[in-house]
């Protein structure tokens, strides 16, 4: 008897289905487990546990039976900056703003990206970009996917994002300006820059492709 049969900490209230359960850790290295659920119809919450004293303790509970992290967003908490810790994505406009938790269950801002599910890339974004960005996407050219983000409301274009497929994508890739992200298969990731402040070694390295693992469901 004793020890954890006896220490239950709840999950958030208006869970439907548990989706998935992983062992990680907070922003300052303390274990933790991240239980991700679907809640309601379409939405995505995450219950974090950790062990004090040798109780459970839900430490993202919030008012009303809740998790403080319920969310829109398509993507499971992950560990995107390589720190061991999950962090949590909170959706806004298209942009991800991932944070980790420290033991009281305070956010720890760690930074923003822009998922493009559609087409199986993220970018990493610089913070005074997250802060004001609109993102427009465009399918007007056959075989040509633009992704492109812009500041100060829209009316100052900072970089475009190409998914080029079909025969001539290569071509397309190297057209004045462009310039190559990544290639898979039958498709060519390109860039072309817009505008100042941002340069092709930043947006490289700031271009991922996503992993198959962290989208949930078609949200």
């Amino acid at each position: 008897g004793g020890g954890l049969a006896q220490s239950e900490a709840p999950l958030s209230d208006g869970v439907t289905e548990l989706l998935r359960l992983r062992a990680g850790v907070l922003s300052d290295g303390t274990a933790a487990v991240y239980a991700e659920s679907r809640w309601g119809e379409d939405e995505l919450i995450t219950d974090v546990f950790t062990l004090r004293d040798g109780s459970l303790r839900n430490i993202t509970m919030g008012g009303g039976g809740r998790s403080q992290t319920l969310r829109q967003a398509g993507a499971f908490a992950e560990d995107v900056n390589g720190d061991r810790a999950l962090e949590i994505p909170d959706s806004e406009n298209g942009v991800l703003f991932w944070y980790g938790l420290d033991a009281d269950g305070g956010r720890v801002p760690a930074f923003a990206t822009y998922h493009d599910y559609e087409n199986g890339w993220y970018l990493i974004l610089p913070e005074e970009l997250a802060s004001d960005l609109t993102v427009f996407r465009s399918n007007a050219v056959a075989g040509e996917a633009a992704v492109t983000f812009t500041a100060d409301g829209g009316r100052t274009p900072l970089v475009a994002v190409y998914t080029l497929t079909g025969e001539n994508r290569e071509d397309r890739a190297r057209e004045p300006g462009r310039f190559i992200l990544d290639r898979d298969g039958s498709t060519v990731y390109a860039a072309e820059l817009l505008g100042d402040g941002l340069t092709e070694d930043e947006i490289t390295g700031s271009f991922h492709r996503i992993h198959p693992s962290w989208q949930f469901g078609a949200l």
